[in-house]
């Protein structure tokens, strides 16, 4: 489904507020991944209203200039939040709350891979989780472990669902997107009191998210900016390792 279809659904306030919040972080950090501003706006009032915790974080990235200042907010809002991502899963919601890391690493996005074809059909999966399999009331339902486009699109809507996901499916893993995010902030904006927090949770996330070869390159520059520039932080005494895969 395109962005704007998604973001419409998430302002459905008849389904279940846990189902609502759900709907709208994914729209939020989708249309961050996808540079549109305009529906990550749209789904602050949502977020606000069901997700208290979020308000400040949130704040920042409405106050934020556009642009690398808005990314980089957003990249510190989710390193906060590893229970935000841009894909559902089916079954039970995620246990742990909004701050606390999944089990088994099930935290921000893994990094997938296109479809076998953008044909309009769609392997079932859970892509926050590539070890999960389809729960046991999707193969009862898609019996051939596959989603078909939906009745209510019409083709150029299937057209746009399309094209953001190969825009998607392009992207890094989590913990190698937001890294790469802070440092580059960290880079261009030296002075900035954030930046030695931020570089401390983007090398926690090389830990605790989907990792691939590249994040090991990604946590190595986290730790050395870290305790080179930071040496004396909380943050750089938080951080005193970094991984190799």
């Amino acid at each position: 489904m395109p962005l704007p279809l998604l973001a419409q659904a998430a302002h459905n306030d008849t389904i279940s507020s846990d189902l609502q919040l759900e709907l709208a972080i994914g729209a939020w950090v989708r249309a961050i991944l996808l540079d549109n501003e305009k529906v990550a706006l749209e789904m602050i009032p949502i977020l606000k209203e069901l997700a208290p915790e979020l308000r400040e974080g949130i704040k920042v990235y409405q106050s934020a200039p556009s642009g690398a200042a808005k990314k980089f907010a957003a990249a510190l809002l989710l390193l906060k939040f590893p229970g935000m991502g841009p894909h559902w899963g089916s079954g039970f919601l995620r246990e742990q709350q909004l701050d606390e890391f999944g089990m088994y690493r099930s935290n921000w996005w893994c990094q997938v891979g296109p479809p076998p074809s953008f044909s309009g059909s769609y392997p079932v999966v859970r892509y926050f989780d590539p070890k999960a399999g389809m729960s046991e009331s999707l193969k009862n339902l898609y019996q051939e472990a596959h989603l078909t486009a939906t009745s209510f699109m019409n083709a150029q809507e299937i057209q746009a669902g399309e094209e953001d996901w190969k825009k998607l499916a392009a992207l890094p893993t989590g913990p190698n997107y937001l890294a790469q995010i802070v440092i580059d902030w960290s880079k261009s904006h030296r002075n900035d009191p954030r930046v030695p927090e931020a570089l401390y949770l983007a090398g926690r996330a090389t830990r605790n998210g989907c990792v691939d070869h590249d994040t090991t390159k990604y946590s190595r520059e986290i730790f050395e900016i870290l305790h080179r520039r930071f040496p004396h932080t909380e943050w750089a005494q938080k951080t005193p390792y970094w991984y190799k895969y």
